[in-house]
């Protein structure tokens, strides 16, 4: 706890995205499948961070009247993880963006502030922001889960709020905190599970 209410002092921003991946099982996308990669899922949700930095950085540059400034993305080095292919999937995402040619069109990247060679992986001991990384995911792993750990315990994840970026309107639902799929009252959860994702602007009724 010490560390989360440490970090909701520093001058940061955080994003989480969160998937249930029990509905994945026997999910296939063809479309990804085209493009050949063997990590696609990842890159989709890492593709979901990108839409919402970018964002963000976007909106704070023009805010505060800063000249554009491109954003640095630092992942954390895994064993089995193809950075090549990473970063190839980010220049298509590019190229789509610029020629308009998205499939999703709620959210697009903002090609303004990314450079796409910006992309570097390291091991997490090695980069400070990528420890606070592991620590927002821990935190929000508590929060959701109630098998591995014991009883959920969203403290942590909330002791972050004041760090959680939110839209132009405000709002953290599906910004800061993005729960996919995007259908989420459908996802087979508890009660326990979902106070979370209530704190953060969820509701789970269907309108």
């Amino acid at each position: 706890m010490l560390i989360c209410q440490h970090m909701s002092e520093l001058p940061l921003r955080i994003f989480v995205v969160i998937s249930n991946k029990r509905n994945m099982r026997g999910y296939r996308n063809k479309r990804a499948e085209r493009m050949g990669s063997k990590q696609w899922f990842y890159n989709w949700m890492s593709r979901l961070l990108i839409e919402r930095v970018s964002d963000y950085c976007h909106r704070r540059a023009d805010q505060e009247g800063l000249n554009r400034r491109h954003v640095k993305f630092v992942f954390s080095k895994a064993d089995g993880h193809s950075y090549s292919q990473t970063k190839a999937y980010y220049e298509y995402l590019r190229h789509q963006t610029s020629g308009n040619m998205t499939v999703l069109r709620k959210r697009v990247p903002s090609i303004d502030v990314l450079s796409f060679q910006l992309v570097e992986e390291f091991p997490h001991y090695k980069r400070a922001g990528l420890q606070y990384a592991d620590i927002v995911a821990g935190a929000f792993y508590q929060a959701v889960d109630n098998l591995d750990t014991g009883p959920c315990n969203p403290s942590y994840a909330i002791a972050l709020s004041d760090r959680i970026a939110w839209d132009k309107d405000r709002n953290r639902k599906d910004y800061g905190v993005a729960l996919q799929p995007s259908q989420y009252w459908r996802i087979p959860m508890g009660e326990d599970q979902r106070e979370i994702f209530r704190h953060y602007g969820y509701s789970f009724r269907r309108w």
